[in-house]
């Protein structure tokens, strides 16, 4: 039993609960995002709470050197551990490391950094948020470009996020993940409670409960908080299509920002 998000039975769940996403496509906005908008070469890429490792890996085999950092060791441990399955030509210039992204100095500058899967939102403290974007911006050259993906708080004032009931069946393995969510307006996060029913085996139940709170974001605050850090937005889209404006109706949105 845990409450500390991405412990060791909610990390070994993670990609059977996530295999509808798309990262193909999210890495496809990430390269149109440096395509667009980054000045000069944008090979080495720096990727912020990189959990599983999909998006580093991903960006691995599409010629990019990625690093990824992580708080969890469960999930980096899952992540390294593709990288030693995967073709070592796709995989050679992928590396996992494991640290918290407020602090975290990995003694080299990239052309980019990307926070991906609304790893924004967990920094839902105003001074840690602050704290982690200046980070960001010292190991990223002038004219490097930051990507993120976050919560809308428009459209999550909207329609807050409700309770509900998810199954997941994969190889003889059965995972139910029971969601409750409460919404703290004035403080702008959602208070998201998961209980974990791993069925991994016959006759084996795991179970496990985190508690995640995730913060929403408008995109004045946003854009005040990333100047502060030294990092010009250059767009404010949804996610993953860079050309659209955000509404009322998306929950996932991205912003785009570069060094300056």
């Amino acid at each position: 039993m845990s409450s500390r998000p991405f412990g060791e039975s909610y990390s070994d769940a993670y990609d059977a609960l996530y295999r509808g996403k798309d990262y193909r496509a999210e890495c496809d906005f990430i390269e149109t995002a440096l395509t667009r908008y980054a000045t000069g070469t944008h090979r080495r890429l720096l990727d912020l709470g990189c959990g599983t490792g999909e998006h580093a890996i991903e960006l691995g085999r599409r010629g990019y050197s990625v690093i990824g950092i992580d708080v969890s060791p469960s999930m980096l441990d899952i992540a390294r551990a593709k990288v030693r399955q995967g073709s070592p030509r796709d995989n050679a210039q992928v590396e996992f490391v494991l640290g918290d992204i407020e602090t975290a100095q990995l003694g080299t500058t990239f052309d980019a950094a990307i926070m991906m899967f609304a790893v924004l939102g967990y920094l839902n403290d105003t001074g840690k948020l602050s704290r982690t974007l200046r980070n960001v911006r010292q190991q990223l050259r002038r004219g490097g470009i930051f990507v993120a993906d976050f919560w809308y708080g428009p459209a999550v004032m909207k329609s807050p996020p409700g309770d509900r009931v998810r199954v997941v069946e994969e190889g003889g393995r059965t995972i139910v993940r029971v969601t409750r969510a409460a919404l703290n307006s004035l403080q702008q996060i959602a208070t998201i409670h998961f209980s974990l029913l791993d069925f991994s085996e016959p006759g084996v139940l795991r179970k496990s409960n985190e508690t995640h709170l995730m913060r929403y974001f408008f995109a004045q605050e946003l854009t005040f908080i990333c100047e502060l850090a030294g990092l010009q937005i250059r767009a404010l889209c949804v996610f993953p299509s860079i050309d659209d404006a955000p509404s009322e109706s998306t929950w996932n949105a991205a912003v785009i920002a570069e060094a300056i």
